[in-house]
């Protein structure tokens, strides 16, 4: 026997051809995926319509034995196998991007614990001493030339303030008296103060600089005591 739904079109997203026969094996007059652009979809309709008009439509033949029940059992199973086939690709497809995603940031985190090992090796090799302050005087860091200048561990210049190292009545660098911030300051020189209260003759540079988001002054600290002892020397020797 035959049979035909007049009006059957047999739409679906993930499809193949195992589909497009299903379908038409149901009776459909024509296998239309959602993925079909729309004026391709209309001018599909009105073709359709049209043969219907001119009695162009022949009935399409079903399988003797194909109760309606057994069709829709058979279409069930074939859609459950493929939703899983498709949850089973996209859990792969989200499996890789993770795996993706997370060797990028073992890359990145990789990058960054690298420059910041470079960044702490130059730190830690420049002879005079560096502090990093905010703009309120706040000492954020400090390189090893630093704690020996001043005889402080890093872990007690971390709690002091750059006026803390330097003596009464001396001049200290802060932002405020930068002229342009993308200008360093004219070299000062002060009396700074050790640990122990020992006091000695300093040449302070520095610089604005952006670290993590925030601006920071880059101070540059000598001790200049051998070069005061030689210019007092040659003062000697000139008057002599």
């Amino acid at each position: 026997p035959t049979r035909r739904s007049s009006d059957l079109f047999y739409t679906a997203v993930y499809t193949d051809d195992q589909d497009e026969e299903f379908a038409l094996g149901l009776g459909a007059d024509k296998f239309i995926n959602k993925l079909t652009e729309p004026d391709e979809f209309l001018a599909i309709i009105q073709q359709i319509l049209s043969d219907y008009e001119n009695g162009r439509l022949a009935p399409a033949p079903i399988p003797d034995g194909a109760a309606d029940s057994a069709v829709l059992q058979a279409y069930n199973l074939a859609l459950a196998h493929k939703l899983e086939d498709k949850t089973l690709e996209m859990n792969q497809t989200n499996a890789a991007a993770q795996a993706v995603a997370a060797i990028e940031k073992a890359r990145l985190f990789t990058a960054v614990a690298q420059s910041e090992s470079r960044y702490r090796d130059i730190f830690e090799s420049i002879r005079d001493a560096i502090l990093i302050e905010d703009l309120d005087g706040n000492i954020l860091d400090a390189n090893q030339s630093a704690c020996q200048m001043y005889g402080y561990t890093r872990a007690e210049l971390l709690i002091k303030q750059v006026r803390d190292l330097v003596a009464p009545g001396y001049p200290i660098l802060m932002a405020d008296q930068l002229v342009t911030p993308d200008q360093p300051f004219i070299p000062v020189e002060n009396i700074s103060i050790r640990a122990n209260g020992d006091r000695f003759p300093a040449e302070l540079t520095a610089t604005m600089q952006n670290i993590g988001g925030q601006d920071v002054m880059l101070v540059a600290v000598r001790d200049i005591t051998a070069r005061k002892e030689a210019d007092a020397q040659m003062r000697l020797q000139s008057a002599a």
